[in-house]
């Protein structure tokens, strides 16, 4: 750990924690996008990798610091609860904390259009959308094949999570510009410190991060609004991969949802969550033709059922 010694009184406390894993090139240029950006206090990297490099990265951006941490554990939930607990450890009081991946770019105006976003007191949260370098457009329903896929929860509105335990995003091809009040935000998304200091986001999902930031949402919402502003685009580059039908992708996908109906089993419908998954693992089967990524789903099922 370095740079914790240059901590002072803040100017502007907005405090950014960024979990990290081998990917200092992405994570470099992410600085980079944090360097163009104004009203930043400290920045905070929780680093989960084989090979622990503190010269690989600078001491501060500009004038602001930037501390460097150690973690153990190769989970972005569990290292932005290191960074939580950081923050926590410290006499400087912070207006906003702000989570970001380590493989996405902003631009230079994007804390500005967040804190402009916070206009009201009982906003608690507030993200952009992300966006993947290709775009691939999904098939055009129907009327009826909408409403359908409605009513078991495998889609629904814009910012909601379904019955069938799915958040849906808001979609940038939507052409919705203003604001919206949403469930859930996104993992890269600024909340206001103070009021959800004491949270934690869920640190014993198995496999990678999935749905972990829906729940912290959840957790949260009952001490303000959630915001998801159109106008504040991330580019994601895990958005472009392929792994989206692999085995171990969907494995998690369908476990880890089964997570999200647990907080609430009298919203969450089990029988929609079962009817989704079996949609979920013929569209995969027989139009991605990713048959390890249909039984990955099946998988993930059963160990959601079984607690595994």
């Amino acid at each position: 750990m370095f740079g914790s010694e240059s901590i002072k009184s803040p100017l502007h406390r907005i405090a950014v924690v960024i979990p990290t894993k081998d990917r200092y090139s992405n994570l470099l240029l992410l600085l980079k996008g944090i360097e163009r950006n104004v009203n930043i206090d400290l920045v905070i990297v929780v680093d989960a990798s084989k090979y622990f490099s503190e010269h690989l990265l600078p001491r501060e951006i500009k004038s602001t610091p930037l501390v460097h941490l150690k973690s153990g554990v190769a989970s972005a939930a569990v290292q932005r609860n290191v960074g939580l607990d950081y923050l926590n450890s410290l006499d400087t009081n912070f207006d906003y904390v702000a989570f970001l991946d380590d493989d996405v770019e902003i631009n230079s105006d994007y804390f500005s259009l967040v804190t402009q976003t916070f206009v009201n007191d009982d906003i608690l949260g507030v993200s952009g959308v992300a966006v993947a370098d290709k775009v691939k457009q999904g098939a055009n329903l129907s009327k009826w094949g909408r409403l359908f896929l409605d009513s078991i929860g495998y889609t629904g509105a814009s910012g909601s999570v379904t019955r069938a335990a799915i958040n849906v995003p808001i979609d940038s091809k939507d052409g919705v510009r203003e604001p919206v009040d949403c469930e859930w935000l996104i993992g890269c998304s600024v909340w206001k410190w103070p009021k959800i200091s004491d949270l934690r986001f869920e640190a014993d999902f198995p496999g990678s991060s999935i749905f972990e930031d829906v729940i912290f949402s959840m957790k949260a919402r009952s001490r303000g609004k959630l915001i998801v502003n159109p106008n504040i685009v991330l580019r994601h580059h895990l958005l472009s991969s392929p792994a989206s039908f692999s085995f171990e992708r969907n494995r998690q996908w369908a476990r880890n949802r089964y997570r999200v109906k647990e907080i609430s089993p009298e919203r969450f419908s089990s029988w929609r969550y079962c009817f989704v998954n079996f949609l979920s693992m013929l569209n995969i089967l027989f139009r991605r033709r990713a048959i390890f990524g249909a039984i990955g789903v099946l998988i993930g099922t059963l160990q959601g059922f079984l607690k595994l």
